[in-house]
């Protein structure tokens, strides 16, 4: 394509009336270069004390298995003394209720698993921090 094939494909028709806000985007005015930057300057950043921060995963294990251990031993004490609590048969007076027996029965089954996650986040907790450690001090 020569350089006047060119010019007259992209020179607007006169009979088309071009609006101005579509002839700014068919027909751009050309914007000079910026003039360079003298010398660029350099950023300094000012230097910021290195803080430590605590990874709030390990912190919530650490919160976590405590708890968890202490839950399960709780939910494991009251549900054996709960067993030996139960019908004496005197008159029915010490017979358990629907809602005591449900939560007796309940802290049975759950308390061991309670009692293992606890000391597994407890086990997780010690081997990251350790990791953390060994990854600091080479």
């Amino acid at each position: 394509m020569t350089q006047d094939q060119r010019r007259t494909l992209f020179e607007p028709d006169p009979l088309i009336e071009v609006p101005p806000h579509v002839a700014a985007v068919v027909h751009p005015v050309p914007v000079p270069p910026p003039a360079p930057s003298p010398e660029p300057t350099p950023v300094v950043e000012p230097e910021q004390p290195v803080t430590r921060r605590r990874n709030p995963w390990v912190v919530a294990l650490w919160v976590a298995a405590p708890a968890l251990v202490l839950l399960g031993v709780w939910a494991s004490t009251t549900a054996i003394a709960g067993q030996y609590r139960g019908y004496s048969g005197i008159n029915g007076e010490d017979f358990w209720s629907e809602p005591e027996f449900i939560l007796e029965a309940t802290k049975t089954a759950f308390a061991p698993g309670i009692f293992t996650i606890g000391l597994a986040c407890a086990l997780a907790a010690t081997v990251i921090q350790a990791l953390q450690w060994m990854r600091r001090h080479p």
